[in-house]
């Protein structure tokens, strides 16, 4: 784009809404990135700068997001359009995305800061595996409901607090931090699959390694939580309900 600020649609002109194994977005800066499109052994590469937003259109199997700047905050919500979710960044592109068929990843390990990844929402048609990858300065803050119908959901990020209820249907849930000066999991809301493992790993210094205030549920999983900290309780259980309806374990 020029000086003035471009938009970018990817769409499927084809007609026959062609399946791409992985999109993968890449931002760099504000308004600067690139898009790599793989499908069999055919890969392709868009590169931009000052665009602003982005539509993607395409059907896809992974879509990967990967964010590259130094202290971000990125949000994931539900869009405005029926089978769509919108992602921004303070340092990235808006794109306003179509469903993955099979999973969809947010990875800030790629940047250089601290950064914060807030859920706010999800399609009521999203059914995939959702990852949000981080290092020990990120920290991932669930605020809305959201429910992977049967996707796993899988975070690592130094902290993790979950004030909005997490249903992975059928699927995990798989929360780790790996801080040791801060971090740990908070669980404020509930936890709920009906066939999948909830695994709750956490550490933290000031605050425990996992405290749990909602519920915690599954039916014929196992639920495992393990806790660490510095200066405060391993495992803090306050006025919550972890439950195995049927078969499993708690651990």
């Amino acid at each position: 784009g020029g000086a003035e600020i471009d938009e970018l649609i990817l769409i499927d002109s084809s007609g026959t809404f062609e399946e791409f194994d992985t999109v993968t977005h890449t931002f760099d800066s504000e308004g600067v990135g690139s898009i790599i499109l793989e499908q069999g052994n055919t890969t392709s590469t868009i590169t931009y700068t000052n665009l602003e937003p982005i539509s993607d259109r395409l059907n896809v199997d992974e879509r990967i997001f990967e964010f590259n700047g130094s202290d971000e905050a990125i949000s994931l919500s539900n869009a405005a359009n029926a089978g769509e979710l919108l992602i921004d960044s303070t340092l990235g592109s808006s794109v306003q995305f179509t469903n993955p068929n099979n999973s969809l990843r947010i990875d800030t390990a790629t940047g250089t800061g601290a950064d914060t990844v807030t859920i706010s929402g999800l399609d009521a048609a999203f059914s995939a595996h959702l990852t949000v990858n981080g290092v020990s300065d990120d920290v991932l803050n669930v605020t809305a409901g959201i429910d992977t119908n049967g996707g796993d959901f899988t975070a690592t990020t130094q902290g993790i607090n979950i004030t909005g209820s997490v249903d992975a249907g059928g699927g995990n849930i798989t929360l780790t931090t790996n801080s040791s000066t801060t971090g740990g999991i908070y669980v404020g809301s509930s936890l709920t699959t009906s066939f999948g493992t909830i695994r709750l790993n956490g550490r933290g210094a000031g605050n425990a390694g996992v405290l749990v205030e909602g519920n915690i549920t599954t039916s014929t999983g196992d639920i495992v939580i393990t806790g660490r900290s510095g200066s405060a309780d391993g495992v803090a259980i306050e006025g919550a309900k972890i439950e195995v309806v049927n078969q499993g374990k708690v651990v």
